[in-house]
C-alpha cells in the first residue's frame, strides 16, 4: 500500500495517508470462506481443509503429506503410490485403483473399506521412515511430502543454505531477502540499532514540481501497467488481483486442458459446483482477462511471445522447468524485451536441491516453521489455517513487482525475481529464528494461550459453536475481569500476579468458562470491550457478514460476473485517503481471447 501510494505521489505530486486494518488482512487468510455468508447461510460453519489429514507422525517428528485425487493433485497421488507399492507398502490392487472415480462414490455411499485401507498404510508407511528419508523419496518420486521443520531442521537445511538465505545481525540469524533480485539484490544494510545510536542521514525526495492537470483526478497508479499472468491457485493471483485494482490490465493465461484448480475449490457461488462458480477464483481474478490458449504449441507461443512485446510484466508460479520447458524463461524473454520485470513465484525458488519440488501452502507453511508451534500442548501439529503461504507470500510478491517497477522506471532496466514463498513465510518466524539461533529454544505448541498473558484463551458462550476470545493483558485487566464475573474463587486470586494465576490455571479456566458459557458471544464482547479488556465474538462467516466495521471499511465489494450476475468478493484490506480500487468483473474461462486478440494484438 504504502508503494502503491508513493507511485502515485510520483506521477500527481500529492501524498496521501495509508490505512491498515489488521482485521481485513487477517480475514484473507481464511481462505475466501468469509463469503460463505453471502452464498449460503446454511453452510457456514467449521470444517477441515480438504478430506485426509494433512500432517502425521514420522519416524523422529512429523511430516506435512498433501494429498487429493481431483485436477492436477491426481498425478502426485498416483506418485505417491507408486513409491509406496514399490516399497511393498500397498497392494497392486490399492496402487491401481481409480482413486478419482472411487473418491466420487464415496460422496454417494461407496464402499469406504479400500480408503480406510489406504490411510491406515499411509500412516504405516510414514511412521517407518525419518523426515529426511520422506523427503528425498518425494523429490525422487515426486510425491507431496516435506518435513514439519524445527528450528534445527530451518538452520541446517540444504536448500537455504544453497540459496544463501540467513543474514547474520547481532550474532543471530534472521530469515534473509524475501526475494532474489537480479539487477537490484536485497541486502542487510546494517544491523539493528543500539540504543541512543545516531539517526542515519536522510535525503528528501523530489516530487514533481507542479502535477498536470489531470492528476488532480487521481489517477489509478498502474494505469498504463500491462500485466501477463501465468499464475494460478492463490499466491500469485491474489497478487495480480491487487495491481488490477489499482490501474494495471492484467491478462491471465489459463486453459480448459490444465485447469486452474482454484476454479474448483470452494465456496461456490449458489452452492453449484462448475468451473465458473468458485468464490475463491474470483475473489482472486476479479478485473482481470481471461486468455485461454497453450503456451507449449507453437501458435500458442507465438502469441504469448506477441504479448511479452506488449507487457511490463510477466508473472508465473511454476517449477522452474515449465517456462524454460517452453522457451519462456526469464534469459529468453529478457533477450527478446531487456526492460521487463518478471516474477517466478514458487513454493521452493528458482535453485537448490528442493527447486524442482512443485507444492501448496499447507507444504510452504511445514518446511518454514509455521505448522511446528500451532496446536494444543501434547498433541501433534495442526499447523495454521489451510495453504498458509498462499496467503502471506503474495504481501511479498507485490512488494517485489511495485520495487522493479519503480528501479525500471529510473533506469530502463529490467529484472528477474525469484521469490520462495517458504521463505517469504519464515519472516512471520523472525523473532523465533533470532531466538532458536542463539539459544536453540523454538515455540512450542501453546494452543490459544500465550507466553506473557494469562487468562489468554477462547470460551465457550451460548449458541451452536459460539466462542469469545479474551486476553488479560496485565493484573489491572485481571481485576476488572474478577470484579465482572464475582464469583468467590476468582476474588480469592483478585491481587494474584501472572505466575500465581497460571499456578491456579485449573481454577481460573474453569470459572471463566463456566461464567461464558450461557452469555451471548457478541454481547459479551461489548460488555468487555466497555470495560478495556481485550475481547472479541470468535467470527464465523455470519459474524463477519454482519460486521459494522467491515461494512464501513467495504470488506466485501460487489461486482459482476458475465454468467452469474452480482456476486461479492473479498475487498484486499487497505484504503487510501484519496484513492479507490476498481474492483472489475469475474473473468470467465477464456472469456476474454476475443477481446486480447483483437484489442491487444490488433488482429481482425
Amino acid at each position: 500500500a504504502a508503494l502503491l501510494a508513493l507511485r502515485s505521489a510520483d506521477r500527481t505530486g500529492r501524498g496521501q495517508h495509508v490505512d491498515i486494518s489488521a482485521q481485513q488482512a487477517c480475514n484473507l487468510a481464511a481462505s475466501y470462506s468469509l463469503l460463505t455468508a453471502y452464498i449460503d447461510a446454511s453452510r457456514v460453519g467449521r470444517t477441515p481443509f480438504g478430506g485426509l489429514p494433512l500432517i502425521w507422525p514420522a519416524k523422529d517428528g512429523y511430516v506435512s503429506m498433501t494429498l487429493g485425487f481431483v485436477g492436477p493433485m491426481i498425478g502426485f497421488a498416483r506418485n505417491l503410490l507408486k513409491w509406496m507399492h514399490e516399497s511393498g507398502a500397498i497392494t497392486e490392487a490399492l496402487a491401481t485403483l481409480d482413486w478419482a472415480t472411487y473418491v466420487g462414490t464415496l460422496r454417494t455411499g461407496g464402499d469406504p473399506a479400500p480408503m480406510q485401507q489406504l490411510i491406515g498404510a499411509i500412516g504405516e508407511f510414514l511412521a517407518a521412515r525419518t523426515k529426511q528419508e520422506l523427503l528425498n523419496g518425494a523429490l525422487q518420486y515426486g510425491a507431496l511430502i516435506v518435513p514439519v521443520s524445527t528450528a534445527h531442521d530451518l538452520l541446517s537445511d540444504r536448500q537455504l543454505q544453497d540459496r544463501d538465505f540467513w543474514w547474520q545481525s547481532n550474532g543471530v540469524k534472521l530469515p534473509g531477502a524475501f526475494a532474489k533480485f537480479s539487477a537490484q539484490p536485497l541486502r542487510l544494510a546494517n544491523a539493528a540499532p543500539a540504543l541512543g545510536a545516531a539517526a542515519p542521514e536522510l535525503r528528501p525526495r523530489t516530487l514533481p514540481s507542479a502535477p498536470d492537470a489531470a492528476a488532480s483526478q487521481r489517477p489509478q497508479p498502474l494505469a498504463g501497467i500491462k500485466v501477463l499472468d501465468f499464475t494460478w491457485v492463490m499466491a500469485g493471483p491474489w497478487s495480480s488481483r491487487v495491481l488490477a485494482d489499482y490501474g494495471a490490465t492484467v491478462i491471465k493465461v489459463e486453459s480448459g486442458t490444465r485447469l486452474d484448480l482454484v476454479r474448483i475449490l470452494g465456496p461456490f457461488y449458489g452452492d453449484k459446483f462448475s468451473t465458473e462458480t468458485s468464490a475463491s477464483f474470483a475473489s482472486i481474478n476479479a478485473g482481470k482477462h481471461s486468455l485461454a490458449l497453450d503456451p507449449g504449441t507453437p501458435e500458442g507461443k507465438a502469441t504469448v511471445l506477441e504479448l511479452v512485446d506488449w507487457s511490463d510484466i510477466v508473472m508465473e508460479s511454476f517449477s522452474p522447468k515449465a517456462m524454460k520447458k517452453w522457451g519462456l524463461d526469464y534469459a529468453s524473454l529478457a533477450a527478446r524485451k531487456p526492460s521487463l520485470v518478471m516474477l517466478s513465484t514458487c513454493l521452493f525458488g528458482q535453485t537448490g536441491p528442493y527447486a524442482m519440488m512443485a507444492g501448496y501452502g499447507t507444504m510452504g507453511a511445514a518446511l518454514g516453521g509455521l505448522a511446528l508451534p500451532t496446536g494444543e500442548p501434547g498433541r501433534p501439529p495442526c499447523g495454521p489455517f489451510g495453504p498458509y503461504t498462499d496467503y502471506v507470500a503474495p504481501r511479498f510478491s507485490v512488494v517485489a513487482l511495485l520495487a522493479a517497477l519503480h528501479h525500471r522506471d529510473r533506469t530502463g532496466q529490467g529484472q528477474h525475481i525469484d521469490q520462495s514463498q517458504a521463505e517469504s513465510a519464515m519472516h512471520y518466524l523472525s523473532v523465533a529464528v533470532a531466538e532458536a539461533s542463539r539459544s536453540e529454544q523454538f515455540p512450542d505448541r501453546l494452543g490459544n494461550t500465550d507466553r506473557t498473558m494469562f487468562p489468554h484463551d477462547a470460551y465457550r458462550c451460548a449458541g451452536d459453536d459460539q466462542w469469545i476470545a479474551i486476553a488479560v493483558r496485565n493484573d489491572a485487566d485481571w481485576r476488572k475481569l474478577v470484579a465482572e464475573i464475582g464469583t468467590t474463587e476468582l476474588k480469592a486470586l483478585r491481587d494474584a500476579g501472572v505466575a500465581e494465576r497460571r499456578a491456579a490455571a485449573a481454577i481460573v479456566e474453569e470459572q471463566i468458562a463456566r461464567w461464558t458459557a450461557p452469555l451471548n458471544a457478541l454481547e459479551l464482547e461489548a460488555r468487555m470491550q466497555r470495560l478495556g479488556i481485550p475481547a472479541h465474538a470468535v467470527a464465523n462467516a455470519l459474524i463477519v457478514k454482519d460486521d459494522a466495521q467491515l461494512a464501513q471499511r467495504e470488506h466485501f465489494v460487489r461486482t459482476t460476473h458475465t454468467q452469474l450476475g452480482e456476486v461479492y468478493v473479498e475487498g484486499v484490506g487497505f484504503r487510501f485517503s484519496d484513492m479507490q480500487p476498481r474492483v472489475g468483473k469475474i473473468p470467465s474461462l477464456g472469456g476474454d481471447t476475443e477481446w486480447v486478440m483483437r484489442e491487444i494484438l490488433g488482429r481482425a
